[in-house]
């Protein structure tokens, strides 16, 4: 098939055969390195271990007023171990971090198979979300394999219950917790008192997916409340960790926000005039550089709450100039052809995020901006999950990434980015090396995004290779020069 394949005009037959070609995808993006620490005998990853179960036992993923603020500890350690941190440092940031969080909270009710998507969004239910989807993880036909549960609850294509206790809908064979398991019974004409309040409630409470783009609608979680929930799974592929997996289902499933789902359907692909002259065919960083000049944008004050701006934005000029934006980026090759492969556009995201963070930062202002750090950890998060889930999901992945890094810009005031910003000088004499021992064991090693950040720059680099050390200079510059973080 490979030597087939390579002829263009049979390759292309076999693509039409096969469906290998027929979706855009990051196809050439192989799969970040493995680290798992769960069998490990040596005392650092044994340590990492031991510090992910303390964590998962005793706080809470969201904490904070409204539970608004996420749990970072897993992310702070996993990055920690990845650049080399001892034991002793990993303990460090454990102990520096779990005093800002809390202990977990009974949830009102338990959740099971036939009411799992009834509480979606609402934080007081992450100890429940947890405990089902562990749960899950136990039965029998499942197995501890952590990645059926993220296959069937967030992908929306395994089977664990096998061919027999799968429903068909629209055609598609599906698990039952992606069809009506429970069919509420409406009231009857007329029917009035507490017996027609209770049959009103039942019917709005339907546990039915009837529509296809619903099978995906966790998927669409993953950008929310900054986008935590997928660092957090990325995480767990890069760890093979169960437990940060099943954090991942449950933080995606308690951020979940319905509004957000329906105004943006994972996957939906814009029309042809969806996307004005001006703007087609353009980079990445040429979008961004628009976005920086664009005078409709001056709408939006500055420290802009994120989701506000992307659900309700301010006035009709600035919904349409985002969607418009949003739109632009052509993922599908309708300004460029992409061999249907995305892989570079992965590379561009991490590109022109980490451009956001560093060069759009005027020297001597130290105002690195907390959230733009998240477009570039984000950015990562999307490297590693790319290759592990199927490739018609690669787009909508994309998409999702990239309205939250265009709202997070617009949000902070779209300072515009500039490379000279970045000083070149200073990368001669400090290297990699200098990088990871600054994220570990600087006054800095047990602020969770400084770590996350310096990680991702450095993953970057092995991944894409580091032409005129673009990244190392940013990461060295990043390293000695941030004072905190602006917000």
């Amino acid at each position: 098939m490979p030597l087939l394949s390579s002829i263009p005009l049979v390759g292309r037959l076999v693509d039409a055969i096969t469906g290998a070609s027929s979706i855009p995808a990051a196809r050439r993006l192989k799969s970040a390195p493995v680290h798992a620490v769960e069998t490990r005998p040596e005392k650092r990853p044994r340590t990492l271990k031991h510090l992910l179960r303390g964590n998962h036992v005793n706080h809470a993923l969201m904490y904070g007023d409204d539970n608004g603020r996420h749990n970072h500890m897993a992310h702070a350690l996993c990055s920690a171990y990845l650049l080399g941190a001892t034991p002793e440092q990993m303990n460090l940031i454990y102990d520096a971090i779990a005093p800002k969080l809390v202990p977990w909270q009974a949830s009102p009710a338990e959740i099971a198979d036939v009411d799992w998507r009834d509480y979606l969004g609402d934080t007081a239910y992450q100890r429940a979300y947890v405990d089902f989807f562990e749960d899950v993880l136990a039965e029998h036909s499942v197995a501890y394999n952590w990645r059926t549960v993220v296959e069937a609850y967030l992908l929306g294509q395994g089977r664990p219950w096998g061919d027999d206790d799968t429903v068909e809908v629209d055609g598609d064979l599906v698990p039952p917790m992606f069809s009506s398991r429970v069919t509420p019974t409406a009231p009857a004409d007329g029917a009035t008192g507490a017996a027609g309040a209770a049959g009103a409630a039942g019917a709005a409470r339907t546990n039915t997916l009837p529509d296809k783009a619903d099978r995906h609608l966790l998927l669409n979680s993953l950008i929310c409340g900054l986008g935590h929930p997928l660092i957090h799974l990325a995480y767990a592929y890069e760890m093979d960790s169960r437990v940060l997996a099943m954090e991942a289902l449950g933080m995606t499933a308690v951020t979940y926000n319905a509004d957000y789902a329906k105004k943006y359907p994972f996957g939906q692909l814009p029309a042809d005039d969806d996307v004005p002259d001006a703007l087609r065919g353009l980079s990445l960083q040429q979008l961004v550089d628009r976005i920086a000049k664009d005078a409709r944008f001056d709408a939006v004050a500055p420290g802009s709450r994120i989701e506000s701006l992307i659900l309700a934005p301010p006035s009709p000029e600035v919904a349409t100039a985002l969607l418009e934006y949003w739109h632009a980026w052509d993922l599908t090759g309708r300004d460029e052809p992409v061999q249907n492969d995305l892989t570079l556009r992965v590379r561009e995201a991490q590109d022109v995020s980490a451009d956001m963070l560093v060069a759009s930062v005027v020297p001597g202002t130290h105002s690195y901006n907390f959230f733009v750090c998240h477009a570039l950890t984000t950015s990562h998060a999307v490297r590693v999950l790319l290759p592990e889930i199927p490739p018609a999901l690669h787009v909508g992945v994309l998409q999702q990434w990239w309205l939250l890094a265009l709202a997070t810009y617009v949000a902070v005031g779209r300072p515009p980015v500039d490379p000279d910003n970045v000083p070149k000088d200073h990368r001669k004499t400090k290297g990699w090396t200098y990088v990871e021992q600054q994220a570990v064991s600087s006054r800095w090693s047990t602020d969770e995004h400084y770590i996350k950040t310096l990680r991702a720059f450095i993953d970057a680099a092995r991944t894409w290779g580091d032409i005129q050390d673009r990244y190392l200079n940013a990461a060295v510059w990043f390293a000695d020069d941030f004072e905190g973080w602006v917000r």
